[in-house]
Formats: C-alpha cells, structure tokens, sequence
C-alpha cells in the first residue's frame, strides 16, 4: 500500500486490500492483513479508536496541514511533520523507527509521545519544527532530544545513555530559580532550563550538551544541576563549549538542568615542596584546578632536562615521596584537556623547587 491521504477524522474497522491511494471520508473503517507498508497523509485532525492494531504494518504518518491533532493512541514506525503549525496529540503515540522535524511543532497535550527507534533515526529539528512539551525516547547510545519552548528551539544531547529506563526532556522558558554560591558558579540563565522525568536520573549515566540558543548567561559557562527548581546548583563543569552549546565535564544525576556562567578556571603548578619538615605542609606536588579536566600528563625534569617522574592523569593526593629527591629546582610541565573531539588543549611549564631547611 503506498498512501492513505486523509483530511478528516477516521475510525478504522472495515479490511481493505489497496495497492494506490486512499481517500477516506469521516467514520470510514479500514483493517489489513499480513505486515502492509502503510502511508498516512493527513491535512486535518484525526482520531483513532482501539479496535485496529498497527503493530504488524508499517504505518507512515505524514501530517501535512496546518494545526492539527491526532486524538487516541496509536503506535506508527515513522512520523514525518511535513507543515507549519501546530501537532497536538491527546493521547499516547510510540514511534519506533523515525521521525522528520521538517516544519511543524510536535506537542504532546496529554499522554505521552514515545520514540524507541535508534540514536540515528531522529532528523532535523530547527527554530520552525520542534517538541514543545515532554519527549520520551527509550535505548540506549547518544539521544537527540529536538526540543524548544515558546518560539525557541534548544536541543539537548545525551553522549552515551545506558539506562533501560524512559527518558522524557522538556525545555521550559521560564526561571529556574537555582541558587548558585557566587564563587565557583558566577550566575545561571533565567531565561529557561530543561527539565529530565525519569525513574532515576543518574542512571542515565551520561554527559550532556545544552544548546546555548536564548540563553542569556554571558562569559565562560558550565552546564548546572539541581534536584528541583529553586535549590542549589551542583556545577557539572565544562568539558566542551562551542559557539551554540556547551558538554558537561561530569554525567548528569539530577533532573533539572541548566547554563551556569562560571569563573575561568586556569591551572596553576605551587612553586614550592617542602617534604624534609615535618609539619605534613607541601609534602607533595600540588597542582591547582587539575581535577577539572578529563585527563593530563605531568613530568617532572631536573635542571639538566632529564625526566624524573611522569604521571598520567595526575591527582594532588598522589602518594610519591617527594623526599626521595635531592634539594633544588625542577621543571614541571602539565599538559591537560577534555575528552571532547576539537576541545581546546592546554600546557604550562612551571619552575618547582624542592627546598630543605634545617
């Protein structure tokens, strides 16, 4: 079956068998049987009924209207919006193969609209086609979430999820209300915030990138967490940032997101190891904001230029016995970075001394 155009409502009961296309007045019932490719094209509302089940065709939903709304629930493989205006569904839609954002905005009135196709079977997504409201998706991999609120689309992307569980976002444009201790995090966006439903958020266990687009937060940001709106902030830090999106450095574990401007973090080699004293002061190499990065190489060289010690991913509590060295100066150098295809990669050179005193 290659189309079914529709421009009224329709229930579906009566078996057909059609090779061509379609056109279905108001209350005409239709059935199948064995596995048929089905291609709806709708321009007006249409409302389905309980009494035909698509699970064993592939059914092709193309709404090509202006507003519309699809009433009942129905489960298709691809959803293709084709028109401006608005989608409404009152009721629970699954889509298990694909969706085209092409021009239209996708919004769930009540029930659930549900993808559990792959990563790769959701395109598009622009300031003219969107979903303005929750959009679930099921499975794992990296997950496209192509939402927007009031006229403003803002996609949200998940790098890696793992959870077996639904994951719905929403964009809402509105203050979160986050309270942000003005050190670390200078300020968050009040301009809108995304919201996660999910059984259990930080089993989602993945870095996410926000889009930038209508934030209002100026200067170097981070991506920002909180359990509810109106409550503290948790800095997920910054491990990517483009001109329109910035990836978290950790994964996400609570439902609310959003953009935090925060301080520029710059690393910072001390100067100074004192481990012949006994006071537990300076025992140790100690470098400055080098936990806010995925990875780095430390070396240490003597004043000749030869290697000493090499760490790889290098922490402050390292346990080296530094007392092992002969008293002077070294040379350290500290390349660190994200690992975040095209993040930018840094390397200092700092003099350290290793100081004995009697």
């Amino acid at each position: 079956m290659k189309a079914l155009t529709l421009s009224t409502s329709f229930a579906l009961l009566v078996t057909l068998t059609v090779h061509g296309q379609v056109v279905m007045r108001t209350t005409t019932q239709f059935g199948f049987t064995g596995q048929p490719d089905i291609v709806i094209e709708a321009t007006g509302n249409i409302t389905t009924n309980n009494t035909t089940n698509f699970a064993q065709a592939n059914l092709q939903l193309n709404l090509a209207g202006g507003d519309q709304t699809v009433t009942g629930d129905i489960s298709i493989s691809t959803l293709n919006l084709k028109s401006t205006g608005n989608k409404n569904f009152n009721g629970n839609i699954t889509i298990t193969q694909s969706i085209d954002f092409g021009t239209g905005i996708l919004r769930p009135i009540s029930g659930k609209i549900l993808f559990t196709g792959a990563p790769n079977g959701i395109s598009g997504g622009n300031n003219q086609s969107f979903v303005e409201g929750d959009f679930f998706q099921l499975g794992g991999g990296s997950r496209f979430y192509p939402v927007g609120a009031a006229g403003n689309y803002a996609p949200l992307f998940f790098d890696n999820v793992t959870t077996t569980n639904e994951v719905g976002v929403s964009l809402i444009r509105a203050d979160a209300g986050l309270v942000v201790d003005g050190v670390e995090v200078l300020s968050y966006d009040p301009a809108q915030y995304w919201k996660l439903t999910t059984t259990d958020p930080a089993s989602i266990d993945s870095r996410v990138t926000l889009s930038l687009s209508g934030a209002a937060s100026a200067g170097s940001t981070a991506v920002l967490q909180a359990l509810t709106t109106n409550s503290q902030a948790i800095n997920l830090g910054n491990s990517s940032t483009t001109a329109s999106t910035v990836t978290s450095r950790a994964k996400v574990s609570a439902p609310i997101l959003a953009v935090g401007e925060i301080t520029e973090v710059k690393v910072k080699v001390h100067d100074l190891v004192t481990p012949f004293i006994a006071d537990g002061v300076n025992d140790k190499l100690f470098i400055e904001n080098i936990d806010k990065f995925d990875y780095n190489t430390v070396t240490l060289l003597d004043r000749w230029g030869v290697v000493i010690k090499t760490w790889k991913n290098f922490a402050n509590d390292d346990g080296y016995d530094f007392s092992r060295l002969s008293p002077g100066n070294y040379i350290c150098i500290v390349e660190f970075g994200n690992n975040i295809e095209g993040s930018a990669k840094g390397k200092i050179s700092q003099m350290v001394t290793v100081l004995k005193t009697n």
